[in-house]
């Protein structure tokens, strides 16, 4: 219970208009990312799943001896959409280094967070519209519901205060606030 209490007092502490339950914090009293921002996270960085999963998809099941599995979705048009999602990845690099004894770059890594999030969102917008532009505007309609869900992305970026808090705060290195 006396963790219970600690938890809140540090939420309340922070203040600044923060009404997070329990269940929303980690050990360290940190808001936790939530499900919807580490699937941000997963689909501004699907570039970079796509040459893995389709190495799978070749593989025609556990012997060998199925039948091919059509992964032509999964072809990248145009290297700058692959090149677009490395801010992403960064930023999955630096959620699974956050920890209290983090290296400084982690924490300024992630206290940008936000910033290079919305940069990722931003270039790739772009790349699709070199990608669109090479190919004498042809859009797909898959291609504009991933602009659609781009846009989406953006706003809850850029106007969600849980996003904002996550990222203002990093769990504190015990050892050397002693010193």
């Amino acid at each position: 219970m006396q963790s219970v209490a600690k938890t809140i007092d540090l939420v309340n502490v922070r203040g600044l208009g923060m009404n997070y339950d329990i269940s929303d914090l980690d050990d360290s009293g940190q808001v936790k990312p939530g499900f919807f921002l580490l699937l941000v996270m997963v689909f501004l960085s699907r570039q970079f799943l796509y040459g893995p999963l389709a190495l799978l998809a070749s593989r025609k099941g556990r012997g060998g001896s199925g039948a091919n599995i059509d992964v032509s979705w999964l072809a990248i048009n145009t290297y700058w959409e692959f090149f677009a999602c490395i801010p992403a990845l960064f930023m999955v690099l630096v959620l699974l280094r956050r920890k209290a004894d983090a290296a400084n770059w982690v924490r300024r890594g992630w206290h940008k967070g936000r910033l290079i999030l919305l940069t990722a969102t931003v270039l790739q917008v772009a790349a699709i519209a070199v990608g669109g532009i090479s190919h004498e505007f042809n859009m797909h309609t898959a291609t504009l519901i991933v602009l659609i869900i781009h846009f989406y992305i953006f706003v809850y970026l850029f106007r969600t205060q849980r996003v904002k808090d996550v990222f203002s705060m990093f769990p504190e290195n015990n050892n050397t606030a002693l010193e």
